[in-house]
């Protein structure tokens, strides 16, 4: 725990990164591995409080879509209407084996047609070791324009 939120720390000094899991023991082992970071136990499901957004330009989904999917919808009303910056959506699919979800997406191009948001960027690696998944990273817009 913690690895991908100090890489986002390293990338980004002058930000502020929280890293939010619903983890105890994750949360405990990542404020001993980065103590130079905050760490907080929480959920996406703390997103219907105002105070989650806080003052955050960014919040990052990683790798939870497959353990929301009974929630998503909720959470998509919830940001679309309450929260003003950018969702970023890291998720793993797996070539034709798809497991979890298919009744929802099963590839990117699926995810970004559900969601139904303005994607910024669209990223796909595919990792040679891991022949049968592929790893996405896709930046949706969620600013309010005025």
């Amino acid at each position: 725990m913690g690895y991908f939120t100090k890489r986002l720390s390293n990338g980004c000094p002058n930000s502020k990164i929280i890293g939010i899991d619903i983890s105890e023991t994750a949360i405990k082992k990542a404020k001993e591995r980065y103590p130079e970071i905050t760490f907080e136990v929480g959920g996406v499901k703390d997103l219907n409080s105002k105070d989650f957004f806080g003052e955050s330009d960014a919040i990052l989904f990683a790798e939870i879509l497959w353990y929301i999917l009974d929630d998503l919808d909720d959470i998509l009303n919830i940001l679309k209407t309450e929260y003003d910056g950018l969702l970023i959506v890291n998720q793993v699919f797996y070539k034709g084996g798809q497991k979890y979800g298919k009744e929802y997406f099963t590839n990117p191009e699926e995810l970004i047609d559900y969601l139904k948001l303005p994607v910024l960027v669209k990223n796909i690696s595919v990792d040679a070791e891991h022949e049968s998944s592929y790893e996405t990273h896709i930046v949706f817009d969620l600013r309010k324009k005025s």
